[in-house]
């Protein structure tokens, strides 16, 4: 009777667990914004950062949001309205940087630490089609 109860314990403590780190959210409602466009709008505000600190130095490069795993098949993508909060607050934040590497650095501190972007990643080509939305993943 001991083990069924805990047994039956540490199910419900699971599924607890589970529910409060598993969302599950609409995606059609034009909520999400896709890696490959917040990438392109993040590298749209570095080169305006730049122009603005370094006009004879700024030049439009891609920059990467995420490491790229070739292994895993999903589509990131991150909360639109979080996301534009976050380029809105870099491009209205005065940086201060000396050099050009130093306003990325910056930049790049500014929006790991300051920016509460929240990604959704979409399965692809697996068994599990469909969203996947965890409190934390690190990929």
């Amino acid at each position: 009777m001991n083990k069924l109860f805990l047994v039956n314990t540490i199910i419900l403590l699971n599924i607890l667990t589970l529910s409060n780190c598993v969302k599950n959210q609409s995606i059609n409602d034009g909520s999400l914004i896709s890696l490959n466009d917040a990438e392109k709008e993040y590298s749209a505000v570095i080169f305006l950062k730049t122009a603005e600190y370094f006009p004879n130095q700024a030049f439009y490069f891609l920059f990467p949001l995420e490491e790229v795993d070739f292994g895993c098949h999903r589509d990131i993508h991150y909360n639109r309205n979080d996301f534009q909060m976050c380029m809105k607050n870099i491009t209205a934040f005065n940086f201060q940087p000396k050099a050009p590497d130093e306003l990325l650095y910056k930049i790049d501190n500014f929006k790991d630490t300051l920016c509460n972007l929240k990604k959704t990643i979409l399965l692809k080509d697996s068994l599990i089609k469909g969203e996947l939305n965890l409190c934390e993943i690190n990929p």
